[in-house]
């Protein structure tokens, strides 16, 4: 993180260095040895082929067949917007509003707004400040990791009582979780400044 004295902020230990002029390789922190940036690497290089393919995922995990019961030789199919919207006729709004914007609305902001601050825009300044900040205070809402993590417990317990069929949207989200974590890993505010 930079800012406006041009010193870089750790962001393990928050320790304020001037930036130094590297020909290969990154910078480490003085105090405790994290990564602070590298040398050579242009912004979205590696960030925005794993942001696209997630704009692409995304989509389809949730209108696709999350997971199939079948019970008595009928087969019941929902989808991710199907769970909330029966949690919300369950009588649960506040937990269907939390599904929603948790597996559905945030994560759809946040890859946006992610693909948008990547893309070789001249968008100006404000506007790529307020994409950064929707990736900064959405991300840590979006719950993508706990989703598949609850529909793999969900699955293994329902298989018990029913024949559990995971539905295509299951492995999509599978995929989804392990695109989430390296675009989110390989997106770099501070690189996206100095373009």
């Amino acid at each position: 993180m930079t800012g406006m004295t041009g010193l870089i902020g750790c962001r393990e230990c928050d320790l304020l260095q001037r930036p130094a002029r590297l020909d290969g390789g990154g910078a480490l922190c003085a105090r405790c040895g994290a990564h602070l940036y590298k040398a050579g690497s242009p912004a979205g290089n590696r960030a925005l082929p794993v942001v696209l393919a997630s704009l692409i995922v995304f989509p389809l995990a949730s209108i696709l067949p999350l997971v199939g019961l079948e019970l008595k030789g009928g087969m019941v199919e929902t989808t991710l917007f199907g769970a909330a919207r029966a949690l919300y006729h369950d009588d649960m709004p506040l937990l269907a509003a939390v599904v929603f914007a948790t597996t559905i609305m945030l994560p759809a902001a946040v890859l946006v707004a992610m693909g948008l601050a990547l893309a070789p825009l001249d968008l100006g300044e404000r506007t790529r400040a307020l994409l950064l900040r929707v990736v900064r205070a959405g991300a840590p809402w979006c719950m993508l990791e706990v989703f598949v993590l609850a529909l793999l417990v969900a699955l293994a317990k329902l298989g018990t009582a029913a024949t559990v069929v995971p539905g295509t949207a299951a492995w999509l989200f599978g995929a989804l979780v392990v695109l989430w974590v390296a675009g989110l890993t390989a997106f770099d505010p501070g690189a996206l400044w100095k373009r």
